[in-house]
């Protein structure tokens, strides 16, 4: 895209380059470089063939939504859907995060070649597999295996959020998941992308780590739930200086995980903090899915008793005990829930009992 003569004066205001601030089109040669080796990073035994693109897809929805939001011009739009539905149909699952790391790989690579990129993210163990899921449980362990690290480097940092009942899910995805799109300001963004794709996902709990140790001082002394988030996302009202960030992403690397057996660590995260609430989300589904045999498709009312009831999407992961609704960790982290009734974080707690015991 970025080869196209008009492409800066029609999508300098799009969503997807909202933290560029000029940063691209000054510094293209030296992106350009860099991003080049990206595909041999993901490849290493060499470059698949590019494959054929169709375009008969019958577009769902939230793919041309989330299109939308990510490009300004339809001719731009199309393209992403095109490749969205390809990842779609292959992943037979689908997830806001494609939508921003595919449209910044499309401003650089082919469609086709977009869509292998992302397909080899989503299945090879060295980068984020299970992470763009409906039921993302792997993105979900290894939130938590995230919060094991926190606790053996920053234990005061790991305690303040957990007496704040700041859940590791709710504030690392836009780490994980996004791969810091909409999180870092484009001067910094592009090293986290080279990174991520020489490392994959050990970078990613490196980069955590680097970030809480950086606003350290400043998590501590927050004590509003909002304030926590807008400091781990960086939020651009804070006017954190641009040397700062710079020094999280590059000096992430210091952080030594060698010591770390990941697989068990995910192992026993799992174990520890999603197993019994898959289960009794499965088990919930299957019970009320038990109840009209012969609807193939699943009501809305069917779905109620294990989503979130704000978005009716994502899994819950809090239970507010004011009005009696379940919260999942994205809603609660864009404040779409009031900020001063009371959440109960529903970690290792059988979700039926909990809305038995409120007469839900």
């Amino acid at each position: 895209m970025l080869q196209e003569q008009d492409f800066w004066k029609e999508e300098t205001n799009a969503p997807i380059l909202s933290s560029n601030n000029n940063y691209l089109p000054t510094n293209i040669d030296k992106i350009t470089s860099l991003i080049e080796t990206w595909p041999q990073h993901l490849f290493p035994e060499g470059l698949p063939e590019e494959i054929s693109i169709r375009d008969d897809f019958k577009v769902k929805r939230i793919i041309e939504m989330d299109a939308i939001r990510t490009f300004s011009k339809k001719k731009h739009q199309d393209k992403l859907i095109n490749v969205l539905s390809h990842i779609e149909e292959d992943f037979h699952d689908y997830h806001q995060a494609l939508s921003y790391i595919s449209g910044v790989l499309l401003m650089f690579f082919s469609p086709s070649r977009t869509i292998q990129m992302v397909k080899k993210l989503n299945y090879d163990p060295k980068y984020v597999p299970g992470y763009w899921k409906h039921e993302a449980i792997g993105f979900g362990t290894d939130a938590y295996v995230f919060y094991h690290l926190l606790g053996t480097f920053h234990p005061t940092v790991e305690k303040h959020l957990t007496y704040l009942r700041i859940l590791p899910e709710t504030y690392v995805q836009k780490w994980f998941a996004a791969l810091c799109i909409h999180v870092l300001p484009y001067e910094c963004l592009f090293e986290f992308l080279d990174r991520f794709f020489k490392e994959g996902h050990m970078y990613l709990f490196k980069f955590g780590l680097s970030l809480v140790e950086h606003l350290k001082d400043r998590l501590l002394k927050a004590t509003s739930v909002h304030s926590i988030y807008e400091l781990l996302r960086l939020d651009p009202k804070l006017e954190i200086k641009m040397d700062l960030i710079h020094s999280i992403v590059s000096e992430a690397n210091k952080y030594d995980l060698s010591g770390f057996n990941i697989k068990e660590l995910r192992e026993e995260m799992y174990e520890k903090h999603l197993k019994n609430r898959v289960e009794k989300a499965h088990k919930l589904k299957e019970e009320v899915s038990s109840d009209d045999d012969d609807d193939d498709d699943e009501s809305e009312e069917e779905q109620d008793g294990i989503q979130c009831g704000i978005c009716e999407d994502n899994m819950p992961d809090y239970l507010c005990l004011n009005c009696k609704v379940l919260i999942c960790g994205l809603c609660q982290q864009k404040q779409s829930h009031k900020a001063e009734h009371r959440l109960k974080p529903l970690d290792g707690l059988d979700i039926a009992d909990e809305l038995e015991k409120l007469h839900i």
